[in-house]
């Protein structure tokens, strides 16, 4: 009898940690200009476009309606861990279903060095080559969803939306 009590509460111990232990709380943040979120938010539900981020915001650019300028038409997205403010990239899958994400340390000549600070996550975005002139720092305020980009060419601050990552999202490390 003490044994099944002993398996039963170990069990229990092990299920309750899964639950409060390494929780991660990955979201999608979009990030853009006014006619694109605009745009985005009249003519999509997140759950629908953001399905598989990689595959629908790449073909973005090709939705630009003709009436918008090429300056006023730009956005970037990030996946993040809002707990501890890591940033994840996309791996292109063969499988259309399946939405992989890594870690995101280095990528095209720059390291992305982020934490969660507060109700804001600090991405500094370092060139490999030396050249201070490419770093850059992005803020994203989780609170007011804004962007705060800080490089050579000046600071710039955006609006920002959630968007729900696949429940067909797999973390590789």
């Amino acid at each position: 009898m003490k044994r099944i009590f002993l398996t039963s509460i170990l069990a229990s111990i092990s299920f309750l940690n899964l639950g409060f232990f390494n929780q991660q709380n990955i979201r999608g943040i979009l990030c853009g200009s006014k006619d694109f979120l605009s745009f985005i938010n009249n003519n999509y539900v997140p759950k629908e476009i953001f399905s598989n981020d990689h595959q629908i915001l790449s073909n973005m650019y090709e939705k630009q309606p003709q009436n918008v300028n090429d300056d006023d038409w730009y956005f970037w997205n990030w996946v993040i861990d809002l707990n501890d403010g890591q940033i994840y990239k996309n791996v292109n899958s063969e499988n259309q279903n399946i939405n992989i994400i890594k870690p995101l340390f280095r990528d095209e000549g720059f390291r992305y060095v982020s934490k969660r600070k507060g109700n804001k996550i600090i991405i500094n975005i370092i060139s490999l080559d030396g050249n201070k002139k490419k770093d850059s720092q992005e803020i994203i305020d989780l609170k007011k969803l804004t962007n705060k980009s800080s490089m050579e060419e000046g600071n710039f601050i955006d609006k920002c939306i959630y968007y729900p990552i696949s429940n067909n999202t797999i973390i590789y490390d």
